[in-house]
């Protein structure tokens, strides 16, 4: 199985080096290195698919590697974008329309696109409840 992951405008070393309280100097190869502190032994490391009973769901790995369409801003409690730009529903509530970020791509270079969204939408509807967060899809 060919394995993706989504990439962001941001560079990784920018956003790491916002956050770094000293302004030491680092190694260049370094810079390209994220460090997950975790407290317990990672029996699975190949395990990326957040979906799969089993997977890391702790210590920063969803936050790092998982982009949502949306986050919620705990400061202010707003919905705010991400790959996702915006998300209009009918007067009935049970159809939503999702605009996506342009120019946002997988890893290996393919665009993130419409299909993706219902792909995985879909592949949760079908295996719900085995997979994490499916049973929520399935709520009237």
């Amino acid at each position: 199985m060919h394995r993706r992951r989504l990439m962001v405008s941001l560079p990784l070393a920018a956003i790491l080096s916002a956050c770094s309280p000293s302004e030491k100097k680092v190694d260049p190869e370094k810079r390209k290195t994220v460090v997950f502190d975790l407290e317990a032994r990672v029996v699975t490391p190949d395990m990326w698919n957040p979906f799969v009973p089993g997977s890391r769901q702790d210590q920063g790995f969803h936050q790092a590697l998982i982009e949502p369409l949306f986050m919620l801003n705990t400061e202010n409690n707003e919905i705010e974008p991400w790959l996702a730009v915006s998300m209009k529903p009918n007067d009935m509530l049970d159809v939503w329309t999702l605009g996506l970020r342009p120019q946002v791509m997988w890893s290996d270079g393919v665009p993130f696109t419409a299909g993706d969204v219902v792909f995985t939408v879909n592949m949760l509807l079908a295996n719900s409840p085995s997979l994490l967060f499916s049973a929520a899809l399935t709520r009237h």
